[in-house]
């Protein structure tokens, strides 16, 4: 059975232990970690994004317009996108 050695050793197991299972809060820059994957269908991505809208309420419609659009992959949908790119997440959806 394993025994702790020290205090050090003792602080660094828990505060492993406390730190991993601590749910860390969504802010407006989790927008930029969801990419469209290689292969995936817009609707899936789409629905993937919506997930960190759930939790981020309050972001700005210009701040998820932005991050949805940056990710896309380079497809008619992007393209379309940068020859008039669209303000409002909400936009995107319509």
């Amino acid at each position: 059975m394993g025994t702790i050695g020290s205090f050090q050793e003792f602080q660094s197991l828990f505060l492993h232990q406390f730190t991993s299972s601590v749910k860390h809060r969504r802010t407006e820059l989790s927008f930029f970690a969801v990419r469209q994957k290689e292969g995936e269908p817009m609707k899936e991505y789409l629905q993937r994004f919506n997930a960190v809208v759930v939790e981020v309420p309050s972001a700005p419609q210009e701040v998820k317009a932005s991050a949805f659009s940056q990710r896309l992959l380079d497809g008619d949908f992007f393209k379309s996108l940068a020859k008039k790119p669209v303000s409002k997440f909400d936009a995107l959806l319509a």
